[in-house]
């Protein structure tokens, strides 16, 4: 009983706060590949995926 009690405060001092004060991650976004994706959704008719891939590079790359 004291064990799992143990652990069970170990959790709670050492790694929940970790979780919490670890950096958001975010992945980084290739524009150029991005790019010719759109420009090949297009090729294809595709507009509305073209335009997803288009907001994507817009929103990395203003």
């Amino acid at each position: 009983m004291k064990r799992a009690l143990a652990r069970l405060l170990f959790f709670l001092a050492i790694i929940l706060p970790a979780l919490f004060a670890a950096p958001k991650c975010q992945a980084q976004i290739n524009t150029d590949r991005v790019m010719n994706i759109g420009r090949n959704a297009l090729y294809f008719n595709d507009y509305v995926l073209a335009i997803q891939y288009f907001n994507q590079v817009i929103a990395v790359k203003p």
